[in-house]
């Protein structure tokens, strides 16, 4: 697994915009946090009772819980949590999150799709989504060496296990992502309409971003 491990300082109650509100020891593949009210419009992972998924977990001996198969941008899917943290990944003591590609041999030899992934944890007192995206705005490049991106240090658990947050009421969770995806062969594919004249039109959305940073650690 391709992993950022980025201990997040979260700092809850900010005005309801897109803000920076996670710090990372350094600058390379950075997670950063941000408000929405949207949800996640490609995939929503509702859990009734998060005590019982963990006895599941226990009982087969797992750290993980993979969800079902999901189409997003034209791919499947897959999502990886892990709810006591991924440990091999320095994960320990963080909500760990994963997404992969699934059933990648049917995907054409050589190929990479470039990804813009962003996962989704609910509030569910205050009706809104913490999401987590790369700080760099650029696109995850995903191929037959690098087939999954995520986060071994997504939330900390104690801001997940505090009922005044809204992430855990009532043992009841929800997590989403967006996945904005195109295939290199696609873009290029003029067939497909991205591509026209050797011209690509791009738009982008420019949002005002403010840091907090966390220097409880130094």
């Amino acid at each position: 697994m391709e992993s950022s491990q980025k201990p997040l300082s979260i700092t809850m109650g900010q005005e309801k915009s897109c803000k920076t509100i996670g710090s990372a020891v350094d600058n390379s593949d950075v997670v950063q946090a941000v408000v929405r009210k949207t949800p996640p419009s490609d995939y929503t992972l509702k859990i009734d009772s998060f005590s019982f998924l963990l006895e599941m977990l226990d009982k087969t001996n797992a750290e993980s819980y993979s969800s079902k198969i999901f189409e997003a941008s034209g791919y499947y899917w897959k999502l990886h949590l892990y709810p006591r943290g991924d440990i091999k990944r320095n994960g320990l003591g963080f909500i760990s999150f994963y997404a992969s590609i699934h059933n990648s041999s049917a995907l054409p030899l050589g190929w990479q799709i470039n990804a813009n992934i962003e996962f989704f944890v609910y509030d569910q007192i205050r009706g809104e989504y913490l999401v987590f995206q790369d700080v760099s705005g650029e696109a995850i490049r995903l191929n037959e060496m690098k087939k999954e991106w995520g986060t071994a240090q997504l939330l900390d658990l104690k801001i997940f296990h505090d009922p005044t947050n809204g992430f855990l009421l009532h043992d009841k969770c929800a997590f989403g992502l967006i996945i904005c995806s195109h295939c290199l062969d696609d873009i290029k594919d003029s067939s497909k309409g991205y591509l026209v004249k050797d011209t690509l039109i791009v738009e982008a959305e420019v949002t005002r971003i403010s840091t907090v940073n966390d220097f409880s650690s130094k």
